[in-house]
């Protein structure tokens, strides 16, 4: 499994017309082949900058084969005109999350 870390900064006074904007073209990427689910989430010390974090079968799956398709170009068009700067994409491996022993929702109340 891949996970697919994107830094997407927006400009902050069209925060909401991007979030807008994603969930219109976001058909588009969860149709994606390998695609395995997503987050988009604002940060809380940099709000100007959105993290997408897209799971994925494979790295092949996210590129060459989503990156290269032509739902990619319409996708990126749909949110690209909200980014005040190129975004920052890159990959890591590893097996989905899970919770611990020691995460507050495991612990009785």
């Amino acid at each position: 499994m891949i996970y697919e870390i994107a830094h997407l900064p927006v400009h902050a006074e069209h925060a909401d017309k991007f979030r807008q904007a994603f969930a219109e073209v976001l058909p588009l990427l969860s149709r994606a082949q390998g695609y395995q689910g997503h987050v988009l989430a604002k940060g809380i010390e940099t709000p100007e900058i959105f993290n997408l974090i897209v799971r994925w079968r494979s790295l092949e799956d996210h590129t060459p084969v989503f990156e290269a398709s032509d739902d990619h170009e319409v996708f990126m068009r749909g949110i690209q005109e909200y980014f005040s700067a190129e975004p920052k994409v890159y990959h890591f491996e590893g097996g989905a999350f899970s919770a611990s022993e020691h995460d507050a929702f495991n612990t009785p109340v």
